[in-house]
């Protein structure tokens, strides 16, 4: 039998007991439930995981549709470590690195109450409920357009990736935070390593495709490139991601590396732990990508999370005509447009599939941005933004509205222009000749000409263009500059055209052939000159009296006395000047004149004529000039235009007119023996 000492103590301890009964009813903030303080973002998101397992919520009529408190959750950040957060009746709570506590509620009502205590406590940045947000895709439309990807083409991305790939070896990972990725034999090669946040297990998992597809689209934008896909799976059915994943999702592909994020999904109204983490990642220097949405609807006015946000970079969706879909989102922070129908790309169980959506046209951004960080790694997120701006074809309304953005992407490769100087020529077995082109582009500065060879075998090219006959035969050689390519057809024969004409001309010279059956006397000469931009000499031949022009091309002309020699007392006076932008040829001629009453005379004559040009006879003289000196010491200067006197003044406009900018060429005259011919036409 107990003594009443034991009976009071007994009565006692009741009504403490009663009394901490009601304090728990009455203060839920103070129920004992544990907070796991978690350090790394690995094991806070493997928490985090077990936690939204654990409480599921059923999605049946639409994310837009969904309790904003469904997930009985609240996501809470707060200055700093000295600050603590009560558990206002919590049954779970969660503290992560960033002062980031995840609240898990056992009903909304809750929830509910504990955010409106927790708003007024000190030191809190923000609070908010843990919604539920879906991927930016809409169902597949049926159209197939029988390849990968149109929009690949249609924004030049292939090109531009396949000049990037010629620029740098450098890689970049490319985080897709999604549904995940699927193991796909068109991905093969681009997948690393990410992060499963949904089941915690090694190796590509997705199991509504929509990750998957994004994914494809951004390997198949980028050929030739060293772009890596990172997959982060933040969700199972695209329909059931939450804030609070989604924030530490972009948080982990930061942590492994990513410097582009493909976010293609969204939700209204703000959501503040999205945004924080955005926000630290291009802080950290990442670009983010983020879709406008499918609902047709003003993202800034609804707060269509993040796409509302600045600093991102905000894609809507276009057919395959250049006009706007009629479900993308539009707004002041609408950046640019990509194609976003009937596209194409990689799907479970190593299919493809046709699908739709503003979801399909960000990672064709994504593409784009990944190429320009390869190229420019130390740019930052709004100097990559400015790039992609910048290179856009304007739709809709003059320059940026708020249906297209800037307008639709385009690689800045599309704005190439290149040409080959010639395309067509014709080369000698084992001759070579030098290939030119032109390019420019006002986007890009390095130039990475690629030259190619369609058959080896029968032309070869060097890197710098050089090609060489290898057999007969035609083949096509081209060029690749700034992502854009340009050819010239090369026939191979076994004689090459320039060969062919140094012959004939050493046969001639040889026989001692003049034009209309004239014969050279024993001082004759002959020099090459070239009339145009073919490799192939013309040769122009002088016997002591008269100039003829031989050949063009290799073949004869009846071209004829150019002009008189003249002699001066060291015998034939042959130095010459061409003049190659006119085809004006120029010979200086000293020669002694006569006594006369002022003593001995010498006469420097400078005489211009136009060389013919694919058989037109040449105007003679066109210009001369006559420089006289007399044995006193005295000199004077005439000036002539076909044989008539003219002004100095009017001389001058003239050839400065003909002669223009273009440098001249000094053509040496040798003397037409075996040893030279050998030397020059051999």
């Amino acid at each position: 039998m107990r003594s009443q000492k034991a009976r009071q103590i007994l009565l006692r301890s009741t009504v403490w007991a009663f009394f901490a009964v009601v304090l728990m009813i009455l203060l839920p903030g103070e129920t004992p439930a544990a907070t796991k303080k978690l350090k790394s973002y690995e094991k806070f998101g493997k928490e985090l995981s077990k936690m939204i397992d654990s409480n599921p919520v059923a999605v049946t009529a639409g994310v837009q549709s969904v309790n904003p408190y469904a997930t009985k959750r609240l996501i809470i950040k707060v200055k700093n470590k000295k600050v603590r957060i009560k558990k206002y009746g919590a049954k779970q709570v969660i503290s992560g690195p960033d002062n980031i506590y995840i609240m898990q509620f056992a009903s909304i009502s809750a929830a509910k109450k504990a955010e409106k205590q927790i708003r007024r406590t000190k030191g809190v940045v923000y609070v908010e409920p843990d919604r539920i947000v879906s991927v930016d895709s809409k169902k597949s439309d049926g159209l197939s357009l029988g390849s990968i990807g149109w929009g690949t083409q249609y924004t030049g991305l292939a090109d531009f990736s396949k000049y990037v790939g010629t620029q740098t070896n450098r890689s970049i990972k490319v985080a897709v935070i999604d549904t995940g990725v699927s193991s796909h034999k068109l991905l093969k090669e681009r997948l690393i390593p990410g992060k499963d946040m949904v089941s915690w297990k090694a190796g590509m998992r997705d199991t509504a495709g929509h990750g998957t597809h994004v994914a494809g689209i951004i390997a198949d934008s980028t050929p030739g490139a060293n772009v890596q896909i990172m997959p982060i799976r933040i969700g199972e059915t695209g329909d059931d991601l939450s804030n609070s994943e989604i924030g530490a999702g972009i948080n982990y592909a930061v942590e492994l590396g990513a410097k582009v994020l493909n976010l293609s999904f969204g939700e209204y109204d703000r959501a503040l732990y999205v945004e924080d983490q955005i926000n630290l990642a291009v802080k950290k220097g990442c670009v983010v990508v983020v879709s406008a949405g499918n609902d047709e609807v003003d993202i800034n006015k609804n707060e269509y999370c993040p796409a509302y946000m600045t600093n991102v970079i905000t894609v809507g969706a276009i057919k395959s005509n250049g006009k706007r879909c009629g479900f993308s989102g539009y707004g002041k922070s609408l950046d640019v447009m990509a194609p976003g129908e009937g596209i194409e790309s990689t799907s479970l169980n190593n299919r493809t599939k046709v699908e739709k959506g503003t979801s399909q046209a960000t990672p064709y951004v994504t593409a784009l941005a990944a190429l320009y960080k390869l190229l420019y790694p130390n740019e930052s997120p709004s100097a990559i933004k400015k790039r992609i701006t910048s290179t856009v074809k304007d739709a809709g309304a003059k320059g940026w509205d708020k249906y297209y953005g800037y307008g639709i992407i385009q690689a800045p490769t599309q704005y190439t222009k290149i040409s080959m100087n010639a395309t067509s020529i014709a080369i000698g077995v084992g001759e070579q000749k030098s290939l030119d082109y032109t390019a420019s582009n006002k986007y890009l500065s390095s130039e990475g000409a690629i030259w190619k060879s369609s058959n080896a075998g029968i032309v070869s090219v060097n890197k710098e263009g050089v090609i060489t006959g290898k057999k007969l035969g035609k083949a096509k050689v081209s060029v690749t500059v700034y992502g854009k390519s340009v050819s010239c057809t090369v026939t191979v024969n076994g004689l090459s055209e320039k060969n062919r004409a140094l012959k004939n001309y050493a046969e001639a010279l040889a026989d001692k052939k003049m034009l209309h059956d004239t014969v050279y006397h024993e001082g004759s000469y002959f020099a090459l000159i070239y009339l145009d931009d073919n490799d192939i000499p013309e040769l122009v031949v002088g016997d002591g009296n008269t100039i003829d022009l031989l050949g063009v091309n290799g073949k004869l002309l009846d071209a004829y006395h150019l002009f008189g020699v003249g002699r001066a007392e060291g015998g034939d006076a042959l130095s010459c000047i061409y003049y190659p932008r006119k085809g004006l040829f120029c010979i200086k001629k000293p020669y002694r004149m006569n006594w006369n009453t002022n003593g001995w005379i010498l006469d420097t004559e400078y005489g211009f004529s136009y060389l013919p040009k694919n058989g037109v006879e040449c105007n003679e003289y066109a210009l001369s000039r006559t420089d006289r000196k007399y044995s006193d010491g005295n000199a004077k200067t005439f000036y002539y235009r076909n044989d008539e006197m003219i002004e100095q003044n009017t001389y001058q406009t003239l050839l400065a007119k003909d002669t223009g900018k273009t440098l001249p060429v000094e053509v040496t005259f040798v003397k037409n023996t075996s040893a030279n011919r050998k030397q020059y036409l051999a």
